[in-house]
């Protein structure tokens, strides 16, 4: 995989949407820079076809998160998220 490989090959190469979602929210963590709330409009189609290198430029923050318990969230977000999936149940404009 290189930055100038497609959005859609992550899912190509047996990615689910869980792990990418697991995935993303690592990213956050470990570099203590937010998703942008744009990306969770709409579906992952809408970003398929950019490649990884424009998929993070357009949605990972620039500014690294200073609050101590930004991990934490980040964390309880993806705990919600995988909630939501294994039930089947979405709110209303995520991904």
């Amino acid at each position: 995989m290189s930055p100038n490989d497609h959005v859609s090959k992550i899912f190509e190469d047996g990615l689910d949407h869980i792990e990418f979602g697991m995935a993303l929210y690592s990213l956050e963590a470990t570099t203590r820079r937010e998703i942008a709330d744009s990306f969770y409009q709409g579906t992952i189609e809408k970003d398929m076809n950019k490649t990884i290198a424009q998929f993070l430029e357009d949605y990972l923050g620039k500014r690294t998160v200073e609050d101590r318990l930004f991990i934490t969230k980040i964390f309880q977000k993806f705990y919600k998220s995988v909630r939501w999936e294994v039930k089947g149940e979405r709110e209303p404009g995520s991904n």
